[in-house]
């Protein structure tokens, strides 16, 4: 499989400071994985050790044949998974 980071991708990880393997990881090793009804990417979250603490962060992605576009990636705020859950924005897989 390969993996491609989008520029957006890398922006957001320069900007946030994030370890460049964060997103193949939180890929890789997903806690959960959601479908964003709004947009019809995936998303993929992990709680992972970030800047002294312990959070989840979300990875969203496109997956076509053996390729992997990370398209980009934040932390989550509390609470934030679980409201886009309940509106019925991110649909679990």
């Amino acid at each position: 499989m390969k993996y491609f980071y989008t520029d957006h991708l890398l922006f957001r990880m320069g900007l946030r400071d994030i370890p460049e393997e964060f997103p193949r990881e939180i890929y890789q090793h997903a806690d959960e994985r959601y479908r964003d009804m709004r947009t019809g990417r995936k998303i993929a979250v992990k709680r992972v050790e970030f800047q002294g603490r312990v959070r989840e962060m979300a990875v969203v992605y496109e997956e076509e044949a053996n390729d992997v576009r990370l398209v980009t990636i934040h932390p989550l705020k509390q609470g934030q998974k679980d409201q886009r859950i309940t509106n019925g924005r991110w649909q679990q897989l």
